[in-house]
């Protein structure tokens, strides 16, 4: 078995999930030049999901998702 997968610092599936969802939206953010409505079309997803996703990364109502992009 490999060794990287017994290490302690191997995330839990829900972890590594979270990590993958998140780096998707800040591509989708990038590419997009921080559009929600192309982010959307882009991660194949409706806007009412976009601003579900977007708040559960972190991204209040308020921010820029711009600046998102460059976290």
């Amino acid at each position: 078995m490999d060794q990287a997968l017994l290490s302690p610092k191997f995330q839990s599936l829900e972890a590594a999930l979270r990590q993958a969802e998140r780096d998707a939206l800040l591509h989708a953010i990038f590419c997009a030049n921080g559009e929600k409505a192309e982010i959307a079309e882009q991660l194949g997803i409706s806007r009412r999901s976009l601003n579900r996703l977007l708040k559960r990364h972190g991204f209040a109502e308020h921010d820029s998702i711009e600046a998102g992009a460059k976290a």
